[in-house]
């Protein structure tokens, strides 16, 4: 992925681009606590055991294998095997969360595949609640990837990804090892970074804004397996 800076107006609906510079990123230091920021991204992701999956067939959204449920204005639903956005509260940002199982121990890693991006959809990971949580979302019309920390309701932008966007049939991972967390495409990890308050939380799972319908599939979750 190229990186650039762009300025992006993820939640207000005013979008702007800057000129681009392809060999930036932004990393904006507030975003992190004591010892943490930005870090080294592996080669690859650590080997997991095998999957917690939810293959999504049932009428609701909640419970199932990984035990779904919705934070935030809006809701989720299921519709042939995929997890869909409703449209239906405008201006809300729903969250569909997942709590990783105590029995996979403190490293785990948590799985799901795009079926229909949409703007401002993505993924999102050390939740606390509604208003306390990471995010990448995605904003397709400027095709760029944000990475967020949310505290009390506010965005606090991380970096920027571009050109670059969700489509469909893509794969994501959210590895966690201790206090870290690397993003990964497919197999190719491309953002690692580390802050003391991603240590403890376990609820993972998707984002989108009301304002388009977005899906995603075959959610997984995962034990990481110490190397040999």
């Amino acid at each position: 992925m190229l990186l650039i800076i762009l300025a992006v107006n993820f939640f207000g609906g005013d979008d702007t681009t800057d000129e681009a510079n392809p060999e930036a990123t932004e990393v904006v230091s507030e975003a992190f606590g004591d010892g943490g920021g930005v870090v080294a991204t592996p080669k690859a992701l650590e080997p997991t055991g095998d999957p917690v999956a939810d293959n999504l067939d049932r009428a609701e959204l909640a419970g199932g294998p990984l035990d779904w449920s919705v934070l935030g204005a809006g809701t989720w639903a299921i519709s042939d095997g995929a997890m869909v956005s409703s449209t239906a509260s405008k201006d809300a940002q729903p969250m569909a969360v997942a709590t990783v199982p105590d029995d996979l121990g403190d490293d785990w890693a948590f799985s799901i595949s795009v079926d229909q991006p949409a703007q401002d959809a993505g993924l999102v990971w050390g939740v606390v609640d509604a208003e306390n949580y990471w995010e990448l979302r995605a904003n397709q019309q400027y095709a760029a990837v944000v990475i967020n920390r949310i505290e009390q309701g506010q965005a606090i932008q991380v970096k920027l990804f571009g050109p670059t966007g969700l489509a469909e049939g893509q794969r994501y991972t959210v590895q966690h090892l201790g206090d870290t967390i690397t993003l990964a495409e497919g197999d190719t990890p491309f953002l690692s970074m580390s802050d003391p308050s991603l240590a403890k939380p376990r609820m993972v799972g998707v984002i989108a804004s009301t304002e388009e319908e977005a899906a995603f599939t075959k959610p997984a979750v995962s034990k990481i397996d110490p190397k040999s």
